[in-house]
């Protein structure tokens, strides 16, 4: 193992830590979520301009997949059947802001890019 990733391993849980503090600092997990949809949109709306790219949609769709937290929500619903009733709300308030987030954003994003007296 050479030096820096020597380093890089023995302080692997400082870094995580700190990174995930700067994150919740920063914007959040909704706000960061939020901000990837309307990256994400404005890109693939951008990316469609021109005639020989695919649809829009196949575009967004890799990237909505990955933004979607359905394991949070099936873990919120499982939570509540194993009687665990606040810890199980909790999860799943977290799944409908964030899903609430992707979908604000992906609409934002979308709007953003548009080219100016487009849909007009």
């Amino acid at each position: 193992m050479d030096e820096a990733a020597g380093f890089l391993h023995a302080h692997e849980d400082d870094l995580g830590a700190r990174v995930g503090l700067g994150e919740d600092v920063a914007i959040g997990e909704t706000g960061g979520t939020f901000v990837a949809a309307a990256v994400l949109a404005a890109v693939a709306t951008r990316l469609t301009l021109r005639p020989d790219q695919p649809p829009r949609l196949v575009l967004l769709l890799p990237g909505f997949f990955t933004l979607t937290v359905g394991s949070l929500g099936m873990r919120g619903l499982t939570t509540l059947a194993g009687g665990y009733v606040i810890e199980g709300f909790h999860d799943l308030l977290t799944f409908v802001t964030i899903v609430t987030a992707i979908a604000v954003g992906l609409v934002f994003g979308a709007t953003l890019a548009q080219p100016a007296g487009a849909g007009r």
